[in-house]
């Protein structure tokens, strides 16, 4: 009978991943969870709300509003994206009114695989100085950079483009942040500039998050201590697997010495309700992950 007991055990151990020998690390506790919400042009001002109100009951008090931009070719060059610009009125309306503090991000794009040109990162700092212009009564606490601007030519005339905005933007005192791939985040001078590790986590191929991030939260662990710098989980994508098994993941294995400044569950869409039942994004239909981050939120674990 002592054995069958043993036996069982150890199937619940395997079959739960978590919680069962000695090496484990529980996750993180305290960490601010934000909601990550992506500007859309068919953004509904209803699902806005309601995603808003959602929100506030989930426990995320501050949304990561992120824009996607696409590098322009030749024959988009000329071509304006304005309704971005109105649709942040809009979202910094409705988190005035819900009381959300909010951080803004920019995510750059070479869809078409081309030797991006210094015209083309104009082009995209061109727009990006255009909506934090739109946030001046009501400064973003973070201002993240992600993608292509922050590697190779795009880096630099990005460094040039943030000591401008440093000179402009006095007021300004919240943190600049790059962000990369976790698994490219240890490549040489990557963090010079920003205030915070930023990291985009997708989720293993193999389905094992455990022990994906067992592995690469030890590294990233020792990265923080080498730079003293803050991580903050930009993307935690956790749509890609089981989601309440990846965000605890995401959130062990750091040790008490790192700082964890926030974790986005970039979840969120204009047109689309974090309530939703049918969307592959909405957060409803997994009920238990729902529960624990209601419960993680409200400090009750």
């Amino acid at each position: 009978m002592h054995y069958h007991r043993l036996l069982i055990l150890l199937l619940l151990c395997v079959f739960i991943g978590w919680g069962c020998g000695k090496d484990d690390q529980p996750e993180r506790l305290g960490v601010t969870v934000m909601g990550g919400l992506t500007l859309e042009q068919a953004c509904d001002t209803k699902r806005l709300k309601e995603n808003a109100r959602l929100s506030r009951q989930y426990g995320l008090d501050s949304w990561l509003v992120e824009t996607t931009l696409d590098l322009p070719t030749g024959e988009s060059m000329g071509e304006s994206r304005y309704y971005e610009r109105n649709i942040l009125d809009t979202v910094l309306t409705t988190i005035n009114y819900f009381d959300l503090r909010y951080s803004l991000a920019f995510e750059v794009r070479n869809p078409h695989d081309v030797e991006p040109s210094e015209v083309a990162f104009e082009h995209v700092l061109t727009h990006i100085s255009a909506m934090l212009l739109r946030t001046r009564r009501k400064l973003p606490e973070r201002i993240v950079f992600i993608g292509d601007i922050v590697e190779g030519k795009g880096r630099e005339m990005l460094m040039g483009f943030l000591r401008e905005f440093r000179s402009e933007f006095r007021e300004y005192e919240g943190k600049i942040v790059l962000a990369l791939p976790a698994q490219d985040a240890f490549e040489e001078g990557v963090w010079e500039g920003s205030d915070e590790i930023g990291l985009v986590f997708f989720a293993p191929p193999d389905g094992d998050e455990k022990y994906h991030y067992k592995r690469l939260n030890t590294k990233l662990k020792e990265l923080a201590k080498t730079h003293e710098k803050p991580v903050f989980i930009v993307h935690s994508n956790l749509m890609g697997g089981d989601p309440l098994r990846s965000f605890r993941s995401q959130l062990s294995f750091w040790g008490e010495e790192t700082d964890l400044s926030g974790i986005v569950l970039n979840s969120l869409y204009c047109d689309f309700s974090v309530g939703d039942y049918e969307s592959r994004i909405g957060l409803a239909k997994h009920e238990a992950f729902l529960s624990y981050l209601m419960q993680y939120t409200q400090g009750d674990l």
